[in-house]
């Protein structure tokens, strides 16, 4: 556990002086206008990025000859890195993606 949160220590033992509440809610108050601006603006950019960011993870996946190692693999680094409520939550969020998967199938 200290090694996951030694990033987090280190950072804040160096620039921890910088970040005060004033600073956390202007920042919290200029971010909650300006990004849905910037995400109303660039959202065709947005969803074509991520449009192509999806096609090539899929032709990778599809072009991949261990696929049951690689998705064995990403589930044990999962599974010995975060904790059981970290991993409750990912498992409910893949039950979620799967039968969005399955009901859009239907569809096209």
């Amino acid at each position: 556990m200290t090694l996951k949160v030694l990033p987090v220590l280190l950072f804040g033992a160096k620039y921890g002086s910088l970040v005060t509440v004033w600073r956390l809610l202007a920042t919290g108050f200029f971010t909650s206008f300006t990004l849905p601006k910037l995400y109303i603006c660039y959202s065709t950019q947005i969803h074509m990025i991520a449009e192509n960011l999806i096609d090539r993870a899929l032709e990778a996946w599809k072009s991949c000859p261990r696929k049951k190692f690689v998705a064995g693999t990403a589930v044990i680094v999962c599974w010995n890195l975060f904790s059981v409520k970290t991993r409750f939550v990912a498992a409910f969020i893949s039950v979620v993606i799967l039968r969005y998967n399955h009901q859009t199938a239907g569809l096209v």
